[in-house]
């Protein structure tokens, strides 16, 4: 199933993150009943067609989607494996 998430522009930049504890607890949630999500930030630079296809309301920003679904962990796909930087390459901690 695809979700498309939205938010009022009305509510400020600080409801972004508000926005994201949801989307975050939506996809645990999800995970917890055993299902698959994942979030799809691209979702976004296609607000106007999502808009126009969804009768949207001007005020509704698009911000991602959302896949949501049963997975198959046996599917090529969702084997398939990156190699990831160590975190070191890419972080720094300061002060602790």
């Amino acid at each position: 199933m695809g979700v498309i998430v939205t938010i009022d522009r009305r509510m400020g930049a600080g409801c972004f993150m508000d926005l994201g504890m949801s989307l975050m607890a939506f996809l645990m949630a999800a995970e917890a009943r055993g299902l698959g999500a994942s979030g799809i930030g691209a979702m976004a630079n296609y607000g106007p067609q999502i808009h126009q296809a969804l009768a949207l309301p001007g005020d509704e920003m698009v911000v991602c989607g959302i896949a949501l679904g049963h997975p198959d962990p046996q599917a090529p796909e969702n084997r398939f494996r990156t190699d990831r930087a160590e975190l070191p390459d890419f972080t720094s901690f300061r002060g602790f």
